[in-house]
């Protein structure tokens, strides 16, 4: 008996700590950026060339201090990218996506010519709830990985008459 109730206390005390653990690992996401953010747009991309790719590119325009706050990756339309600094208030994150991408299969009733047909990848569970038009940062501050969210991101497109960006 006394074996059985020093179980069903072990049971106990662990089934505890695991739930207690679980709540810790959430990822809270900060609705107002740490950042003064000047401007957050997207451009989409296309190679003219069949085949060869495409993507969008986020812009992030800010005046970050970068001994306090690094910014590191960008979450947006279900995709992950690292965040580069481009220059001293700039940064982009590159997106590649399927659209003009060149994909050969070998579809036939003979499994042996089938053989090199690359296998279908599952996409990993995406961390956020986002719309369309907004995306999560996330940055380094300290030793602490955080979260912000930007809840208006522009697509920009360039008029090929006079060169100037326009919003949409």
């Amino acid at each position: 008996m006394n074996v059985l109730k020093k179980f069903s206390i072990l049971c106990l005390m662990s089934i505890l700590t695991m739930s207690f653990s679980q709540c810790g690992s959430a990822q809270k996401i900060q609705n107002k950026s740490p950042l003064v953010l000047k401007d957050v747009y997207y451009k989409e991309w296309s190679n003219p060339a069949r085949g060869t790719g495409s993507g969008i590119n986020l812009y992030i325009s800010s005046n970050t201090n970068k001994e306090k706050i690094l910014l590191d990756s960008i979450y947006f339309r279900r995709m992950r990218a690292k965040l580069m600094h481009t220059n001293d208030s700039n940064y982009v994150g590159r997106f590649k996506t399927k659209t003009n991408e060149r994909v050969e299969y070998m579809m036939s009733s003979d499994v042996k010519e089938e053989y090199g047909n690359a296998v279908p990848k599952k996409s990993k569970p995406f961390p956020f709830e986002l719309e369309n038009n907004e995306c999560v940062v996330s940055y380094i501050e300290g030793n602490k990985i955080k979260y912000f969210k930007i809840s208006k991101v522009f697509k920009r497109q360039v008029k090929r008459s006079s060169g100037e960006s326009i919003r949409q």
